[in-house]
């Protein structure tokens, strides 16, 4: 999972997401506000978080997201965490 995003059009760095999470099964991608507020969520690899909540833009700042999975290879249960920031 990236370190920083920047959802601003230029289609580099545009989208919070697992790089990886084609490569696993089971999995489960969560991103929170700095309030704790759930503000993604997906279990679908191909879904990438754009900085947004129901169509508005989230403000700029870091936002904390969860990772667990599967491994494909080992089929040992994976839980990642880390943080992100979003800038604009």
């Amino acid at each position: 999972v990236p370190t920083a995003f920047t959802p601003n059009g230029a289609g580099l760095n545009y989208y919070l997401y697992p790089l990886n999470g084609f490569k696993v099964d089971d999995m489960e991608f969560k991103v929170f506000n700095r309030f704790g507020q759930l503000v993604f969520e997906t279990r679908d690899w191909t879904k990438k978080w754009d900085g947004t909540l129901n169509g508005s833009q989230m403000p700029p700042g870091t936002y904390v997201w969860t990772f667990s999975y599967t491994d494909r290879d080992t089929k040992k249960k994976v839980f990642e965490k880390g943080t992100a920031v979003l800038i604009r």
